[in-house]
């Protein structure tokens, strides 16, 4: 993971983090996207549902039933797959 955070960090766009009850997630790209947030396990928690706003994407993720901890974003673009830290409060 450590070779992506630095792209990821441009490519995603995570308001507000840390999070406590809803989380945008934006992404600059108009290309078919795929998205998830992972536990600290790994294992995927929600499946993130893309909107595409001129040249980027969003999602609203609700965060409420999530226990406080860390999470991943992870958001696949064609054979491209960044990581990006998230924190629910």
């Amino acid at each position: 993971v450590t070779g992506m955070e630095t792209s990821a960090d441009k490519f995603i766009s995570i308001f507000p983090n840390p999070a406590t009850d809803k989380v945008n997630i934006t992404v600059p790209s108009t290309r078919a996207l795929y998205g998830e947030i992972l536990s600290a396990a790994g294992t995927t928690v929600r499946t993130l549902a893309f909107v595409k706003e001129n040249d980027s994407q969003s999602a609203t993720v609700d965060m409420l039933s999530l226990k406080a901890g860390f999470y991943i974003v992870k958001v696949k673009e064609g054979n491209n797959v960044f990581y990006k830290k998230l924190v629910k409060n």
